[in-house]
Formats: structure tokens, sequence, C-alpha cells
């Protein structure tokens, strides 16, 4: 059960502490499946901007690290369907990661990389914020992507859900967040 927004980081059910797996969802308008987006990047010193589109229900490739991530629609919004990879390991889940999107550092299970390909890596709240308190950020997530927002995330448990179930806007990290 998590709640999460960025002045209320998401924490584990059980409250230990232990860092996350992390998937991003799409920005944009996703009728007719596809969002195109206009993004700062930077070249030099000037900023200019670059158009992309992202086709949901095809995969998508993070070009940072040619990891490729299939991607899925769930009511109506665009979810990578396989959690983050991305960052280089650091051994150790109680070192800290930092907040840097330059040099993201993720955990992997074990201090296993073959578990963070599997699986995706582990990530703290600062790391996969990238430091910002904003909710929606990009964090971690490739242009075009940021970290659900707390109404984000309720959206998608309350589609999951099963019949007669409900999820409360209510919810607190600990407390469970749908009930039968």
């Amino acid at each position: 059960a998590l709640s999460w927004s960025a002045t209320n980081p998401p924490a584990p059910a059980n409250g230990d502490g232990n860092p996350l797996i992390t998937r991003c969802v799409a920005s944009g308008d996703w009728s007719g499946n596809k969002a195109l987006y206009s993004s700062p990047s930077q070249t030099l010193s000037n900023t200019v901007n670059t158009m992309f589109s992202v086709s949901c229900g095809r995969d998508f490739t993070d070009t940072r690290n040619s990891k490729v991530y299939p991607t899925v629609i769930i009511g109506d919004q665009c979810w990578m369907a396989k959690n983050m990879n991305v960052g280089a390991m650091t051994g150790g889940a109680n070192n800290s990661q930092g907040t840097s999107c330059s040099t993201i550092q993720k955990y992997c299970y074990n201090d296993d990389e073959a578990n963070c390909t599997s699986d995706g890596g582990l990530y703290q709240w600062n790391q996969t914020m990238c430091g910002s308190t904003s909710a929606g950020a990009q964090g971690i997530c490739p242009t075009g992507w940021h970290i659900p927002t707390d109404a984000e995330q309720y959206v998608l448990e309350n589609y999951l859900t099963d019949a007669g179930q409900t999820c409360s806007a209510e919810r607190s990290a600990g407390s469970g967040d749908c009930a039968t």
C-alpha cells in the first residue's frame, strides 16, 4: 500500500524504509494511443525544442541506455509495463544514492545486476525524484515520462481493483489503499 506525493514520498507497506521499484507514466493526451511532446534539450549553450512521439502499447527505448520498456494503456493512462532499470549499480541498500539525474544510482537485489535486469532497479525516493519536490516530476524517467502523481496512482489502483473492491483517495502509507 503506497501513498505518494512529492512531499509525502512512498514507503513500503511495512514502513521499513527499503528502496522502491519505480515505473513511469507518460505525459500527454492519450486519445488515439499516441502523444506528441515538445521537450527542452540542451545543446551547447542553447535550449531547443525537440518533438518526439510515443505510441502506447508498443515498446519504448530509453535513449540513455538503450533499454526497452513495453508500454500499456491502463484506463486513460500510458504506463511502462516494466520497472525502471537505469543508472549505475551501487552496493548495499543502506548507502545513500544522492539526487543527481546525471549520475543515477540504483541498488540491485542481493547486489546482483541480474536482479536489476529481470526486476528493475531499486531507488531511494530522493534519487527517484532527482531531488525534486514537485508532484509529477520527471525524476529518473526518460524524457516524456514522469514519476506518477498520487492522483495518477489512484486512477491506476481503481482500474486494477477486483469487482466490488474500492480504493480511497484518502489513503496513507501502511493503512491499506483498497477495501473489499
